[in-house]
């Protein structure tokens, strides 16, 4: 113990290993240059990413030693707790950098302005991706963390669910993220899921996306009509208020993320029918959807009071939105 006490890089050496293990800082920014943290400073970064900011006097009376065991046990635990490892956020980064370096070599070669900059934004997601999944590793507050999940679900839900290493984990970000659902949806729901390309219906089930909107549900089944047409289809299913992990408003999304319906017995899903409406349906959700595109191009201060409050009410109910002022 003494030992300990007098050895100031015995101490860092521990204090590394769990500020690593947490994806912290170890400096800071200065007037002029970065300046690394002190061995107290690292202290206090690690107690805050276990327990939160509001750690008042967390030495209590401790020394070096007993305090910097506790915070091993508090690293680990957390580590138990997650289930997760930095393997993923690390291979997001190196990810990263290989496309930054792809993205220079282009440049270098004189390869066109858009792979150049394809390439950048390839290279920006990598490393937007590792941040967010460190972010959750380390059990981030969960308004902020609702925030980067809902974000990273809407925009890109395939990494996010290859990035967790399946959706078992993705299940536990959102039972973690506890995305408050309105009354209105009741104690079950009738939603819809349309998937195309799958090679038997049942498989759609196994999906998380779920629509209360038919019309959008077609609108995933029926592919452009320069697609193929690759074994369309369209559940439907009663699902739950409790199976229920974030539900999204508005006529254009009313999407709702569910505990995949295929893995619990009680809930029964089935055909979608009518089948020949679903190329209807889709063409209603297409008319929609240009309608709000019109609506957003058009400029509030050009139109009158009547027509200034039509274009508001109506984008609120396409997309769900609160949007005062215009």
């Amino acid at each position: 113990m003494s030992s300990y006490l007098k050895d100031y890089h015995a101490q860092r050496r521990h204090l590394s290993r769990l500020t690593r293990a947490l994806g912290l800082p170890f400096s800071r920014q200065g007037h002029t240059r970065k300046v690394p943290l002190s061995n107290n400073e690292l202290r206090v970064e690690i107690h805050d990413a276990c327990l939160g900011p509001d750690w008042g006097a967390c030495a209590d009376g401790r020394n070096a030693v007993t305090f910097d065991q506790m915070l091993g046990r508090m690293v680990d635990t957390l580590e138990m707790r997650n289930g997760f490892n930095l393997s993923a956020a690390q291979a997001l980064i190196k990810a990263g950098k290989w496309a930054m370096a792809g993205a220079r070599a282009a440049h270098a070669r004189g390869k066109p302005h858009g792979y150049v900059m394809s390439r950048l934004q390839a290279a920006r997601e990598y490393f937007t991706e590792a941040r967010r999944y460190q972010m959750y590793r380390v059990k981030a507050p969960r308004v902020a963390f609702r925030y980067l999940l809902r974000d990273f679900w809407i925009r890109q839900h395939g990494t996010l669910i290859e990035v967790a290493g399946g959706l078992s984990a993705v299940i536990s970000m959102f039972r973690y993220a506890a995305f408050p659902l309105p009354a209105s949806l009741g104690d079950t729901v009738k939603a819809y899921r349309g998937t195309r390309g799958i090679s038997a219906w049942e498989s759609a089930a196994t999906g998380m996306s779920w629509s209360l909107n038919r019309d959008i549900a077609c609108y995933h089944s029926v592919p452009d009509m320069d697609e193929d047409w690759r074994e369309p289809v369209v559940l439907e299913a009663e699902i739950p208020r409790d199976q229920i992990l974030m539900y999204e408003p508005g006529t254009l999304l009313n999407e709702i993320v569910v505990v995949p319906v295929a893995t619990n017995p009680s809930i029964k899903y089935r055909l979608s029918l009518p089948v020949e409406d679903w190329l209807e349906s889709r063409k209603r959700f297409l008319a929609a959807r240009s309608e709000s595109r019109l609506l957003m191009q058009l400029d509030p201060r050009d139109l009158s009071p009547a027509h200034r409050e039509h274009r508001r009410t109506t984008l609120e109910r396409l997309l769900g939105l609160s949007l005062s002022g215009g």
